[in-house]
Order: structure tokens, then sequence, then C-alpha cells
């Protein structure tokens, strides 16, 4: 193989031969760009030292990701609280992410002061006791944070009922609330002081009877919450793209979307139309008109259906004529017939937009058939159709599916149907990190292993 020139960092041209460390002649940016996303331990600094003399003081001066998960030893042993000292102590670079379960630790106030994390852009803070304060020296983060996640841990001011604290978060783009009791007037206190806030994800937030979304901002939210008795309203978000939920499938609240043009992901809803609607508080007048207009930015819904209920799941399909993606989750109940007629004076718009559709808990019975049945024979644009089965499926079984669903019959001669058991689960979003978010679509059967063991 010929030889190869690349530059060397001081600017000269070097010939490269064979077996050469290429990596090493990469400019310091980048080589301390890619060891700020190894783990926070001394294996990690030893083995990049191993590769190349170069790298030691780059490890020492690099940005770094400090997650005292990563630290050896129990939460709370001495050894382990002297090795987060150590590190903010004597690394020479900036910290950039900061994930930390130690608030109880006697450490931790002195850890927060520490000069290295003055530059501090994410902040992670799992309390290892529900309700521990989260510390305000934390606050001294504010001007500089991106991505905040706090998990457990009293915020300031989260009870007060009659002044709502005076947050500032002018950078923060992506914030997490996990397990955290907290007044309605403190929570939009709280999203007040964030000006250019894109996601929030709510997880186990009591305290809110309703949840209201009135941002500039926002394209994303993703709430898993059972506590919001009064509903879910969207009042004016011109931005927000998603609005998904865990656990709303079994008490699905009231959800009211009033202005949302760019809403594009949305679920999990039941199949009760009569849960998405407008508050009390609005006229009988503007409800009606409400329920009129259709939602023509919804390209991806995920409901959960009773049997499944074809005349409940049509209402849908009238409300947003543009879905391309529809996943339906069964519930299995008593034999429904499922044997919906069109009417051309009535039609179903997005059945010419129609792309894929995901069953899960499909069974085969007549029930699943007709329902699916009907999508093969009126779905004009239908690419794949995917059904999760609760058995083993043979090929026989397979073929005389084929046979009842009339495939042969299909509206669309592209169509494909995929039977599989391997992702017949309940979707359960994952909101144990920001990737639901940011990702793609969150109802894809890649995303719907709960990585806190949820049953799925």
């Amino acid at each position: 193989m010929a030889a190869a020139s690349a530059a060397h960092p001081s600017g000269a041209k070097k010939t490269i031969s064979p077996g050469v460390d290429r990596i090493s002649l990469l400019p310091d940016e980048i080589l301390g760009a890619v060891i700020s996303f190894l783990p926070t331990d001394a294996a990690a600094a030893a083995r990049t030292g191993a590769l190349s003399r170069r790298w030691r003081h780059l490890w020492r001066s690099s940005p770094l990701d400090l997650d005292d998960r990563h630290i050896p030893g129990p939460r709370d042993c001495p050894d382990r609280a002297g090795a987060v000292s150590k590190i903010l102590s004597e690394h020479q670079g900036p910290v950039r992410r900061l994930r930390i379960e130690s608030i109880g630790d006697p450490d931790l106030g002195a850890w927060l002061r520490s000069p290295a994390l003055d530059k501090l852009q994410e902040i992670d803070i799992d309390a290892p006791r529900y309700s521990d304060p989260l510390p305000l020296t934390t606050l001294r983060f504010a001007p500089g944070l991106r991505v905040a996640r706090f998990v457990s841990c009293s915020l300031p001011g989260a009870l007060d009922v009659v002044d709502a604290p005076a947050f500032s978060f002018p950078r923060l783009n992506q914030l997490a609330l996990v397990s955290i009791y907290m007044r309605e007037r403190a929570l939009h206190g709280l999203l007040a002081g964030c000006p250019v806030l894109e996601g929030l994800l709510l997880e186990g937030c009591g305290g809110i009877d309703r949840l209201r979304i009135n941002s500039p901002t926002l394209r994303s939210v993703a709430v898993c919450d059972r506590y919001y008795t009064k509903g879910i309203v969207v009042e004016n978000a011109p931005r927000l793209e998603r609005l998904i939920g865990a656990d709303w499938p079994f008490t699905t609240p009231y959800i009211t979307v009033i202005s949302a043009p760019k809403l594009e992901i949305l679920g999990s809803l039941v199949d009760d139309f009569s849960r998405f609607r407008l508050p009390s508080t609005v006229s009988q007048e503007m409800v009606a008109d409400n329920l009129k207009m259709p939602m023509r930015s919804v390209k991806a819904l995920h409901l959960t259906s009773c049997g499944p209920n074809l005349n409940s799941v049509v209402v849908f399909l009238k409300f947003f004529p543009c879905l391309q993606k529809l996943y339906i989750t069964t519930s299995p109940q008593s034999a429904m017939e499922n044997a919906y007629q069109l009417d051309p004076q009535d039609p179903i718009e997005c059945l010419d937009h129609l792309r894929e559709i995901v069953l899960q808990c499909y069974v085969g019975k007549e029930t699943d058939v007709n329902f699916a049945k009907f999508f093969v024979l009126h779905a004009k644009a239908l690419e794949l159709m995917k059904c999760g089965v609760n058995d083993v499926c043979t090929e026989e079984w397979r073929a005389d599916q084929y046979r009842r669903l009339q495939f042969d019959c299909r509206a669309s001669q592209n169509a494909q149907f995929d039977f599989r058991s391997d992702f017949n689960r309940r979707i359960a979003i994952c909101f144990h990190d920001n990737q639901t978010l940011s990702m793609a679509d969150p109802f894809e059967s890649s995303c719907m292993l709960c990585r806190k063991g949820w049953s799925v």
C-alpha cells in the first residue's frame, strides 16, 4: 500500500507508513472531543494513555463528563466521594456534564462550588432519597446550562402556592423533571424562566391537576403521569411538533389542543374521542367548532383500542386526514364485528395517505382480521403493515391470515405484511433520557423497551 501524507498538528507534512498511529495525528480539539465521551474512571485514562504519550496530557485537559455512577464503590463510600473530589481538584479541563446521585453527600456543596464546574452545560441530579432539597448552589450554573434533569429532589419554591420562584435559565434547551412534587404555579414559573426551551419531559410529577402548555419555543413534550385529573391543555404552542405520553392508555387525561399548527406526533391515546376536547370553561359553541376542525399537521398517531374497535378508531382517522403512520395497541375484549361501511358522502381522507400501520397484540381472530382487513382493502398508499402476534407465527398460520385478510385484493399493490412475535409489546416510551424528545419516531418498535423495567 502506498504511503500517505497528512498534516501534523505542528503544521508540517509527514509521510505515513502502514501501521502508523494516524489517530494521534488529529488536532488536539478533535482528540479532546473524543476523550470527553469516555467513562469517568482511571481505567479509561490508562487505556487512552497507553495508545500514545500525546494522549496523556489530552486526558487531563479535555472537556469532562463526570458521572459518579462510573466511580467504583457504594454510594456512601468515603473513597468514592474522595474520588469525585480528586477529579474536580486535579482535572485541568472544564467539566461539561455532571451526573450525580450523591445529593446527600456532605462534600456535595464543595463539589458544586468547584471552579472546574464553571462552564457546566449539562446537569443531572438524582436524589437517592425522595424529596431531598436541591442545593441552591446548583442555581449558579443556570446561566450556562443547556440540558437539565432533576430526579426525586425538592425544587426551591415547588410547593409555594402564592409566589412562584423566579428561575432564569437563558440557554436551557432540554428539561426533564422526574418524581418531583410541585404546584402548577411553580412549574409555570420555572418554564417562564426558560426562554429557549425546546424539550420538556415530565415523569411522575404530582401536585399538578392541569398541565397547560403555553410556549413559543417548545417543540417536544413527553409526559408520563396519571395525575392530571383536569387534563392537558395545549393553549398556544406554535412550534410544538410532538406530544407523547406513557401510562395514558390506563387513565388518559382530557387532551385539548387549541393551537399547535405544527403538531406531527401524538399519542398514546385511548380510542375515546370524548377525551380529545376543550375544557369546560370554554363555551359549547367553541367545543363544537373545535371538533369539526381536522388537524392536518399530525402524521403519526398511537391509539389504544379495546377490541380493537374499528368504529372508534375511524373517528380519529377522520380528524387526522393527513395521517401517515398509525400505531394501534389492542386490548382484547368481547368480539366485535368491525364491519364498517365507507360512505362516499363522508370520506376518510387519511386512507389516501397512510403508509404504515402497526397492530400490537394481534391474535388473528375474526375481530382482529376484520379490523386489519378494513385497511387492507381501503388504504390506497399503504406500504407496510406490522402485526405483533401473541403466539409463534408458523408459515401455515401466516398463509391462512393472508387468505382471510384478502391480501390479493389489497387497495395498494405495494403493501407488504409482517407477522412477527418479537415486536408484540405494549408501546412504552422510554422516559429515562432525553432521546424521547428528539428521536424521529418514539413509537418505533426499537423504542418500546423501557430501560427502567416497566412491564411491556
